[in-house]
């Protein structure tokens, strides 16, 4: 004889376990790292580098979508396929803009210099990378880290918290320094005060990749203290560190530091009146 009350009761979303994608997807962080950090550039072309970048930061959402489905039971709201368009030229507007407006920044107070490089397809493979960096440092730092502090803390702490262990995570960079580390810092409140406000990893995602392609890949600067990419544009700073960036770059300078907290404050505020600063979860 059945059981009525089992029959009716609502069962738990199944999920196979997928071991062998989760295997996948640790490998392919792992080359990720390598790629970044260990393996010298000239060992792979900068196509064959570029296209494998390209397929971890898929193999990456695909991770973060699979691990939100066994944890929610259900894809996650932050990475919507009708949000990818629109929150991706938003994003991407928002990004190149700040990134053009610290150059010129800068410029009010250094000297800079512009030339045009004369290539176009030299770009691509750095393209490629700040995609990659793009989809794995947002994931990570707004998607896992934020997402997880902001249940137990709520939305500032987990703003203010997040944001700090963005800024941690660029210290082994080369020329890193106290304005380089307030730099990232406050980028970090940006990037996640525009998740907050669209609760869309898109968002941010795509503010990360314009900011480091336009910063690199269009003007030649250094990026977060990485070597200086291919770019359509070479660009000189002529001035002190504390207005140029040095060798970290841009975002370590003194106008760098302040259109990102002007843009966060703004973004901030947006989320605020927007509705979006969460209380934490009551256990």
């Amino acid at each position: 004889m059945m059981d009525n009350a089992s029959k009716d009761e609502p069962h738990a979303p199944q999920h196979p376990e997928g071991r062998g994608f989760l295997l996948a997807v640790a490998a392919a962080i792992a080359v990720f790292m390598l790629l970044e950090f260990v393996v010298p550039q000239g060992v792979l072309t900068p196509y064959l580098r570029a296209l494998v970048q390209l397929v971890i930061a898929i193999l990456w959402l695909l991770f973060y979508r699979h691990s939100r489905i066994r944890e929610d039971g259900m894809a996650p709201d932050d990475l919507k396929g009708s949000r990818f368009i629109g929150d991706t030229v938003l994003g991407a507007v928002l990004g190149a803009g700040l990134a053009a407006l610290t150059i010129l920044t800068i410029g009010l107070s250094a000297t800079v210099s512009i030339s045009w490089s004369g290539s176009l397809l030299a770009v691509l493979p750095f393209l490629a990378r700040a995609i990659g960096v793009g989809v794995f440092e947002e994931v990570i730092s707004r998607g896992l880290l934020f997402r997880y502090l902001e249940k137990r803390w709520g939305s500032a702490r987990a703003l203010a918290a997040s944001s700090l262990v963005f800024g941690l995570l660029h210290f082994p960079n080369s020329g890193f320094s106290v304005m380089a580390g307030l730099g990232v810092v406050v980028a970090g409140v940006l990037l996640g005060a525009a998740y907050m406000a669209s609760r869309s990893l898109w968002l941010s995602i795509a503010i990360h990749i314009a900011w480091n392609f336009t910063e690199g890949g269009i003007f030649g600067a250094s990026v977060s203290g990485h070597e200086v990419p291919p770019s359509l544009f070479v660009t000189h700073f002529d001035g002190p560190v504390l207005l140029t960036g040095g060798s970290f770059g841009p975002e370590a300078s003194l106008g760098g530091v302040i259109v990102l907290a002007v843009a966060a404050a703004l973004m901030t505020v947006f989320a605020w009146r927007q509705g979006q600063f969460r209380a934490a979860h009551r256990r």
